[in-house]
């Protein structure tokens, strides 16, 4: 039985227009996904990985605590400085504000990397340097000034005070 003239699939006529159907939904759809990818970019996605406590804890406050009394009574080293890198990245902010208040930039450097626990490439490269070479030589000769009594000596002794007393609050 012959199907009547324009119901798809009825002779050539019907073909173009499936064509020309099947085009505007592609291009409909292509657009539409087109949007869905650009809104998705420039959004910082969430990963349960950036709540990672010490490279070991992925929960809470209480399970990150018994973690650390588990691991403070262990002989292992491993253990011990993935809980000492955790407290560094929780005392990070209250080092960079202490940094920004120094006025002595080989201070900031040794507040940051010292008692804020960054990384000296990091820092290196916010700073516009390549590598940490400088960072560790800068940091290197900060500890042989401070070598002798001294106000740099001081001024290092209480940024530690101050930090592990703000730590222990």
């Amino acid at each position: 039985m012959e199907q009547p003239p324009g119901v798809c699939g009825s002779g050539a006529r019907a073909g173009l227009a499936d064509t020309r159907l099947a085009a505007a939904l592609w291009s409909a759809g292509q657009k539409e996904y087109v949007r869905f990818v650009q809104a998705a970019f420039g959004k910082a996605l969430e990963t349960p990985w950036d709540a990672l406590r010490g490279g070991l804890v992925l929960g809470g406050a209480a399970l990150w605590e018994k973690a650390k009394r588990l691991m403070e009574g262990k002989p292992g080293g491993e253990e011990l400085r993935w809980t000492q890198r955790q407290e560094r990245i929780e005392r990070r902010p209250a080092a960079q504000a202490l940094a920004e208040t120094e006025p002595d930039p080989r201070l900031r450097v040794w507040l940051r990397i010292h008692l804020g626990g960054e990384r000296r490439i990091d820092l290196a490269r916010s700073c516009g340097y390549a590598d940490g070479s400088a960072v560790t030589q800068l940091l290197k000769r900060l500890e042989q000034a401070a070598a002798n009594p001294g106000p740099l000596r001081k001024a290092m002794d209480r940024y530690t005070r101050e930090m592990t007393s703000s730590v222990k609050r």
